[in-house]
C-alpha cells in the first residue's frame, strides 16, 4: 500500500529502509523521500516506523 503518494513510497519500502538501519522520520525522509512532499503522510509514516521498530526489536530478543 502506498504511504506517501507524492513520492510513490509503499509500506514495504519504509519497512525495508528500517530493517536496513533507518530509525526515525528524518532518516526515512533522507533514504526514501517519504514525507518531503505535501506532508500528509507524516503521522502514518511515524506510526509505521514505531510498529516496525518494535517488531524488529522483538525478533532480536
Amino acid at each position: 500500500m502506498f504511504v506517501c503518494v507524492c513520492k510513490a513510497i509503499s509500506d514495504k519500502d519504509i519497512k525495508s529502509a528500517i530493517y536496513a538501519g533507518a530509525e526515525d522520520l528524518d532518516s526515512i525522509q533522507d533514504a526514501l523521500g517519504a514525507g518531503t512532499g505535501c506532508g500528509t503522510c507524516h503521522d502514518f509514516t511515524q506510526q509505521l516506523i514505531d510498529e516496525t521498530l518494535a517488531e524488529k526489536l522483538s525478533y532480536a530478543a
